[in-house]
């Protein structure tokens, strides 16, 4: 990220417009040590975790209504996000398949953040330049009332009208926002200091309606003529809003596309530019384009003085040599300090300062970043104010800025005398980090874990374990049932005296023995077609199989608001991967193991075993906060080679 290096930006914020993945710990590979630095990025990095990405994930760019079983999933999807330390919840309502959303759905689904104080970050429906949409007002509107509906703090990530009929309405959003924070809610947004925007070429010239289901609906529904008369009629329309086709150029990959505009490609293709359009679509699926002068400086300028405005680039992150880009990248912050602070005199450069950094920092949460006080990190930036100036234009966008002559990332010097000296120092940001060396790492965690399971030498003798487990419910008799975990062969054995039958899986095979004859799975009524992978998944998932793999990692911490005494975190093995794992930071005992419906295994009355292995004697079952299944284990036999077999005193045998 060295465009945000050279304008003192030392921390960024990802995943906005609802696309941000859920897969936190993975993106940034945070597990073993914990807070290992990002190589090549130069600055330290949070995330969103994206309401667009959930709706793709679970519906595709499917135009309709969301499900209550869809809504669920994409709760799930979102909320693991948020368990790994995503800042919020970001939503792009003017990009599909978001835009295919109703309100209602949105806040259903974004409802759970509440719980952990997080923040609804928005690309709000309708910033003025949409096609029969709702308009500016009432998008601004919209954003407050998802936001405040499931009580976030409230962003917008960035915030100008567009359009010509739009120049010098500011006010009206300002306004929408001061009588919402007169009211209690925590509203937000930032800015660049640009006339253009930058986005997707479908997202600007194509309807909704016509890419819904994708590019094989899409070019199913050219086949009709009246679609395709209204979808030409539609698209000068969408352009006339933008300025015309000379107003969009392009900042893309493509070299024959980079830097000219949508009617010189149209020209040179000797094509309308719809059928331009389509043309780039069956290629490519997508470009990259700017929409020129879509923003009124007025406005701008209005906006940079409110109290509650932050900076922001809105851009991404490398220079791509020979592409046409966005000036933005290269020089929002310091156009924002010479055009606003040093040329016109507009706004303070402490009242800027601020905005871009005591400001963001709180809003975030951040508790440790932000200003110059003792025990905060120390991510500083050293500036000549006479020297700061932007040099990226639109001709020539991939210009570092000048005038900042030393950065510090963490405490280290990532900019030093104006040149790069690192870009190794950034650290991940996680919404639930604390402060400084209060969380323990990865590494301590994992060593905590072998600890308190015998050590790792203790742990490779195991060979084999048995145990009966004696289970009670309310709702119907449970029989006891006798599992058996093969470690050398990665095996598992199930004995349901129900039925007589022993169910045996190994991967890649899976036998059912009765009286020592083999039953065809199939002729078995009683056998779900899911035994094979639950057994399977019994094997890998038991802790003590994980544990004694010398390459474990440990995954985390995660976020899990309903259970904050214990530490949360996952064990990753060979590809395979835990279900979190709430873990007593004090013994390094697990004490919970949750699954993704909110249901529980709470497991405690920890004893040692005379190998050194602590093991459990109870546990329950918790689903909606009931106890649904209690069960204690009456006996456990660990078979620790030379054909040794430890059982515990405290269990007593059959």
């Amino acid at each position: 990220m060295l465009p945000q290096i050279f304008q003192g930006v030392t921390s960024v914020i990802v995943g906005v417009d609802g696309f941000g993945k859920n897969d936190v710990l993975k993106q940034y590979k945070i597990a073993e040590g914990g807070r290992e630095r990002l190589s090549d990025t130069g600055v330290n990095i949070g995330t969103y975790v994206g309401f667009n990405q959930a709706r793709l994930n679970v519906m595709g760019m499917n135009d309709r209504p969301a499900s209550n079983e869809e809504r669920s999933k994409m709760t799930q999807y979102l909320e693991s996000g948020m368990q790994q330390g995503a800042f919020g919840g970001s939503t792009g309502l003017f990009y599909r398949p978001a835009s295919y959303a109703s309100t209602k759905e949105v806040i259903e689904s974004l409802s759970f953040l509440n719980k952990y104080k997080a923040i609804y970050d928005t690309h709000d429906r309708d910033l003025g330049a949409v096609l029969n949409g709702i308009g500016y007002d009432a998008s601004v509107a919209e954003a407050i009332k998802i936001g405040s509906a499931i009580d976030a703090r409230i962003i917008f990530s960035h915030f100008t009208p567009q359009g010509k009929h739009n120049d010098g309405r500011a006010n009206v959003g300002i306004d929408l926002i001061n009588n919402a924070r007169a009211d209690g809610a925590q509203v937000f947004a930032a800015q660049h200091p640009y006339t253009a925007t930058q986005s997707s070429l479908l997202a600007y010239t194509s309807p909704d309606w016509a890419l819904a289901g994708g590019m094989t609906s899409l070019l199913e529904r050219l086949q009709s003529k009246n679609l395709l008369n209204r979808l030409h009629s539609e698209h000068r329309q969408m352009l006339d809003i933008r300025g015309g086709p000379e107003k969009l150029l392009f900042t893309d990959n493509n070299k024959d596309l980079n830097g000219k505009t949508l009617a010189q490609v149209s020209k040179e293709l000797n094509l309308t530019s719809l059928d331009t359009v389509l043309h780039i679509a069956q290629e490519q699926r997508d470009a990259s384009v700017m929409n020129l002068e879509l923003y009124d400086m007025d406005n701008i300028r209005l906006l940079a003085t409110q109290e509650w405005m932050m900076t922001s680039s809105d851009g991404g992150s490398h220079a791509v040599p020979g592409q046409r880009a966005h000036p933005r990248t290269f020089g929002a912050f310091a156009k924002k300090i010479r055009q606003f602070v040093v040329d016109e005199s507009l706004i303070s450069l402490p009242f800027l300062i601020r905005g871009m950094t005591a400001l963001p920092a709180s809003f975030l949460g951040i508790q440790d970043r932000g200003r110059l006080a003792p025990g905060y990190y120390a991510d500083i930036a050293i500036f000549d104010l006479d020297l700061v100036n932007d040099r990226a234009t639109y001709e020539d966008p991939q210009q570092f800025a000048e005038g900042f002559i030393h950065v510090l990332v963490n405490g280290e010097l990532a900019l030093y005398h104006g040149e790069i000296k690192s870009t190794d120092l950034g650290q991940v940001l996680l919404r639930h980090q604390p402060l400084v060396n209060e969380m323990p790492t990865a590494l301590q965690v994992k060593e905590s874990l072998l600890g308190a399971f015998g050590g790792k030498d203790s742990l490779h003798k195991i060979e084999s374990l048995t145990s009966t487990i004696e289970l009670s419910s309310e709702s119907k008799p449970l029989r006891t049932k006798i599992q058996y975990l093969n470690f050398l062969n990665e095996s598992i054995a199930e004995y349901s005296d129900r039925e007589n039958v022993i169910h045996f899986g190994v991967e890649g095979q899976y036998e059912l023995f009765q009286g020592g004859n083999s039953i065809d799975p199939e002729s078995a009524a009683y056998i779900s077609l899911n035994k094979k992978d639950n057994l399977l998944q019994g094997l890998w998932l038991n802790f003590l199989y994980f544990l004694r793999d010398p390459s474990m990692e440990v995954q985390g911490p995660f976020d899990v608001p309903e259970h904050r005494n214990e530490s949360w975190w996952k064990l990753v093995s060979g590809g395979r991967i835990t279900p979190l794992l709430g873990i007593d930071p004090d013994t390094g005992y697990i004490r919970k193991v949750l699954y993704k419906n909110g249901v529980y295994v709470e497991e405690f009355d920890y004893r040692r075993v005379e190998s050194g292995v602590v093991w459990p004697h109870q546990f329950k079952v918790i689903n909606n906060g009931k106890v649904s299944l209690s069960g204690r284990y009456s006996t456990l036999k660990i078979n620790s080679g030379s054909g040794l077999v430890v059982l515990p005193s405290w269990f007593p045998e059959n």
